[in-house]
């Protein structure tokens, strides 16, 4: 034999070095089980089963193991008498694998007996559906489609001595499996909350919206975001088998939401708010609401005059609609957004955007925007949840939104009627005789510059307890050591997203609680929230 890979000395054997001593001896194992079985299909059985007693034989015999070589031998030798025990009862192939791990049943076992071998069975499956793919592959080839190792190799491309080392370690991690007995994590009955967010300056070819839709990504990329994990563990904590994983995790990694930092072990690539995190910043920032809510209505009140006199609405509206567009476009929390330079490329498109996920539900008040910028305007459809909006969607289509910029600017075309009596039925126009008016502010540049004079002004006039940039590290001290090395962009500038986007949605709670603010009644499908400004 030519001289080991592994060193014995004195020391513990560790996995690494079990690993080492079966990849010596693997070949002389199928040399011994043929010369005894002269069966190419039989020695192969017999020679996973004698590496399989050998693995768990070290892992059991403590800190050393005197004369290794005798020691192994011996194994193989009563391996041997067992596994011709075995052959001449002739299993079938599940009842093969499940003996192997201790569970054998006769022709004269009792019911409850029967009834425990059908447990077994069903662990047996329930801990190969958890292996990674290329283990359950070889299990399966070699004991439910009855493959010799031969067979295998060639089918997977890979050697037959790599065959029967993925044979013997599938073979342990289903023993193991089944003996430590791993429950399911909590993911596998109460996957909890997850949303996702996206703040960027670049439109996104990918729908991270669509991909997030269903429960298990959320499960995936919570449960593998402070550490590497394998496919397996992954299993294990979601309840989820392997096989279904694998294709999921495909997905993630190849919009690059998911990374394999190490070989076989894969974690999540951007940051996820965590729900006892979260709470803790709402707790904080709920002490706060009840004055910004009072600033808030007072710095309005001081506002509306000056608004009511730039004509930013093209028909006559309510106090209520510049409400909206005040809060809309408030300076009540300051906040600086991060610079251009700041936002990470963490999408496999290249976008510039932060992307976060969140294990909590969404505030009542929580929203979000997308600015669309076309020739000449920007139009900002903003989502509030407890209203129902869906704006943004409404403008998934780009002549759809040059429609309404046609009626803002009175320039209408008869190959747009369609868009305009669409418009029309969701409240962004309103018929006026045979006119059609924008039913939503239309900001001129220069009524954008005095608006936000006004606000400047009414900000001055009403003093503010605490400075936004405080809430901003607030949230930076609460979220940064929950930041993983592979998390891309800083915890100062999410904390600045995270923060103005939970406050916008708390102040116009507290508005509403302090009846400043009043939902649209039912039917209204007026889109108080949006606005189109001009260039």
């Amino acid at each position: 034999m030519k001289a080991p890979l592994w060193d014995l000395g004195e020391h513990t054997l560790q996995t690494e070095q079990i690993e080492l001593i079966l990849r010596e001896y693997v070949e002389h194992f199928f040399g011994f089980a043929m010369r005894r079985t002269n069966n190419a299909g039989e020695a192969e059985e017999l020679s996973q089963e004698i590496a399989f007693q050998v693995v768990t034989a070290l892992r059991k015999a403590g800190e050393r193991v005197h004369k290794l070589d005798a020691y192994l031998w011996s194994i193989a030798h009563n391996t041997y008498k067992r596994w011709l025990w075995l052959r001449d009862r002739n299993p079938s192939s599940l009842e093969e694998l499940s003996e192997v791990h201790g569970f054998v049943i006769s022709d004269n076992s009792s019911l409850e007996e029967m009834m425990l071998n059908k447990e077994a069975s069903n662990l047996v499956r329930r801990e190969i559906s958890r292996l990674a793919k290329n283990y359950r592959q070889v299990l399966v080839d070699y004991y439910y489609n009855g493959l010799e190792c031969r067979q295998i190799a060639k089918r997977l491309g890979i050697s037959s001595e790599m065959v029967r080392f993925y044979l013997m370690k599938a073979r342990m991690k289903v023993k193991e499996g089944i003996e430590v007995f791993k429950e399911c994590g909590e993911k596998s009955y109460n996957p909890g909350e997850f949303h996702i967010y996206y703040s960027g300056i670049d439109w996104a070819t990918i729908n991270i919206w669509k991909l997030f839709s269903r429960r298990l990504p959320g499960s995936i990329v919570t449960t593998a975001y402070d550490r590497p994990m394998s496919i397996s563990e992954i299993s294990v904590e979601t309840g989820v088998p392997a096989v279904y994983l694998e294709d999921e995790i495909k997905i993630l990694m190849d919009v690059n939401l998911m990374q394999e930092p190490v070989k076989g072990k894969y974690q999540t690539s951007f940051f996820i708010l965590k729900r006892e995190i979260y709470q803790m910043i709402i707790d904080e920032f709920g002490k706060y609401m009840p004055d910004y809510a009072d600033k808030a209505e007072a710095m309005f009140i001081y506002a509306l005059p000056h608004l009511r006199n730039l004509g930013v609405f093209q028909t006559e509206v309510s106090d209520s609609r510049y409400k909206w567009l005040f809060l809309q476009k408030q300076k009540i929390i300051r906040v600086k957004y991060p610079s251009a330079e700041e936002y990470p490329r963490i999408l496999a498109d290249g976008s510039r955007a932060f992307i976060w996920g969140q294990e909590a539900p969404e505030l009542k008040w929580g929203g979000g925007i997308s600015p669309i910028y076309g020739d000449g305007y920007t139009l900002y459809p903003i989502d509030i949840g407890i209203l129902g909006y869906r704006l943004q969607r409404n403008f998934s289509r780009r002549q759809k939104c040059e429609a309404l910029y046609d009626i803002a600017i009175g320039r209408l075309n008869d190959t747009n009627k369609e868009l305009y009596a669409e418009l029309i039925a969701e409240g962004y126009a309103i018929k006026d005789g045979k006119a059609i008016r924008s039913n939503i502010p239309v900001l001129s540049v220069d009524a954008s510059t005095k608006i936000n004079r006004i606000l400047d002004d009414a900000a001055q006039a009403v003093s503010l307890s605490v400075p936004g940039e405080i809430f901003v590290t607030i949230v930076e001290q609460a979220i940064k050591n929950s930041f993983t090395k592979i998390v891309q962009g800083t915890p100062r500038a999410y904390a600045s997203l995270i923060a103005m986007m939970k406050l916008e949605a708390m102040l116009l709670e507290a508005m509403y609680d302090k009846g400043y603010i009043a939902i649209p009644e039912i039917g209204d499908n007026t889109p108080m929230t949006s606005y189109i400004e001009l260039m």
